[in-house]
């Protein structure tokens, strides 16, 4: 009886990846993830180091407006198809 139940506790946990059904897809969104914040950070600090810091202005706004749109719209397709955030991009890739 203590076997049965240590497995039925055990298939209730959550994956120690979140809500990844495999590794390597964890994997590519980490990666994905630490490339992106790179480009955030990283890029204004040294165009900043290196004597650009008149062009941060227009890259801030645009990372700001590319943002917004990029969300607004995101929210839009999904209130049109009626679901959650990933089905609208996949119903839209298989078009």
């Amino acid at each position: 009886m203590g076997k049965q139940d240590n497995q039925a506790s055990s298939s209730n946990q959550i994956h120690q990846n979140g809500g990844f059904k495999s590794s390597f897809g964890f994997v590519l969104a980490c990666v994905g993830s630490a490339v992106g914040m790179g480009n955030i950070w990283m890029f204004p600090y040294r165009v900043g180091q290196y004597g650009g810091g008149a062009f941060l202005v227009p890259y801030i706004l645009f990372i700001v407006l590319f943002g917004l749109v990029g969300l607004s719209a995101e929210f839009a397709v999904g209130r049109r198809v009626g679901t959650g955030t990933w089905a609208p991009m996949s119903i839209a890739g298989t078009r």
